[in-house]
């Protein structure tokens, strides 16, 4: 196990080296310019822009920017120590360390993401074993038509559909926000009551996916003997069905979990600006319009590691839940 885990790590330095060099270089590639929304101001002159543009070393060729941002400026001339050094370089707008403006943000995007888990992957797996056990019910189709629906409605639209009716209209939860901002020491009801509908909304889409992948792998787990003969021997159909059948069809389940966390992540960028959730998301979306370059590369490395560490997850989940195999 731990040599495998070695050898996983090992392997993805490079894939994260690759991911730097693309990102890097699509980012410079794309329209606008930091140093002109840094001066954009009245009375800077063009002498300014230029001695900003010296400080940050953005009038660098953008390969030696490159290299400045990972191994850090051999002139000492760049505020910049390199990412091997572990410095993410500073936010040219905040004038902070880039990891430590993430680090601030982790806990309330890790907070959405693991209740939004929660949510799909409870109402996930009760949607898909009960549609598999009423095959062809009305149940079963209902679950399967609003599967699809969730899974292709777009998120930016269902989070306002849902602010406009339980917020605006009804008045029965905020609107955005992580905490409310009236309130010095806020109930645990208060923070329930904010994480309610961006949890709904980030989660809705892993409770269709889950339901389908459950329902498929339930239905060919029902058809093997032994589960015949478990309900031949009088078990009850409850404990055959949610002990014995749910437990083996959640086995190739566990090889999409450590991708949806990744997924679910991503999608937290879109519902966290939609709901004014102070995390990893909004961070990233506002570090790419204001074109702050080192905060847009702690948010592409931190989103790499978090690809690879989802994909180390489903592999031992695999094996927790599969004892026949075994990480070699």
């Amino acid at each position: 196990m731990t040599s495998y885990l070695i050898r996983r790590l090992l392997q993805a330095i490079p894939t994260i080296l690759g991911v730097t060099v693309i990102s890097f270089f699509l980012m410079q590639a794309s329209p606008g310019d930091p140093v002109q929304i840094l001066t954009f101001q009245p009375g800077m002159t063009a002498e300014d822009r230029d001695r900003i543009a010296a400080e940050l070393c953005l009038d660098r060729p953008v390969i030696e920017q490159y290299f400045i941002w990972l191994v850090g400026d051999w002139t000492g001339n760049c505020p910049q120590r390199g990412l091997i050094r572990g410095d993410f370089g500073d936010s040219f707008f905040e004038q902070r360390p880039a990891m430590e403006m993430y680090l601030e943000r982790i806990p309330a995007t890790l907070q959405l993401t693991t209740f939004a888990l929660l949510f799909g992957g409870a109402f996930g797996l009760l949607l898909g074993v009960t549609s598999a056990v009423w095959r062809g019910t009305w149940f079963d189709n209902l679950a399967r038509f609003f599967s699809v629906v969730f899974d292709a409605i777009p998120a930016f639209w269902f989070g306002l559909l849902l602010i406009m009716y339980f917020s605006v209209q009804q008045g029965w939860l905020p609107v955005g926000g992580r905490l409310p901002l009236n309130v010095d020491d806020p109930s645990l009801i208060d923070r329930i009551r904010h994480l309610i509908l961006p949890t709904i909304v980030l989660g809705v889409t892993w409770v269709a996916l889950m339901a389908r992948f459950m329902r498929a792998e339930t239905l060919e787990v029902l058809r093997q003997d032994y589960v015949r003969t478990a309900l031949a021997k009088g078990l009850k159909r409850r404990v055959v069905y949610f002990k014995h059948a749910a437990r083996n069809a959640l086995i190739p389940i566990v090889t999409i979990l450590g991708p949806a966390i990744t997924a679910l992540v991503s999608g937290a960028v879109v519902i966290e600006r939609i709901f004014s959730w102070p995390g990893i998301g909004r961070l990233t979306v506002d570090a790419v319009s204001s074109r702050d370059y080192p905060v847009v590369m702690a948010g592409v490395i931190f989103s790499a590691i978090l690809v690879i560490l989802g994909n180390l997850l489903s592999d031992f989940l695999l094996v927790l839940v599969d004892p026949r195999i075994r990480l070699k």
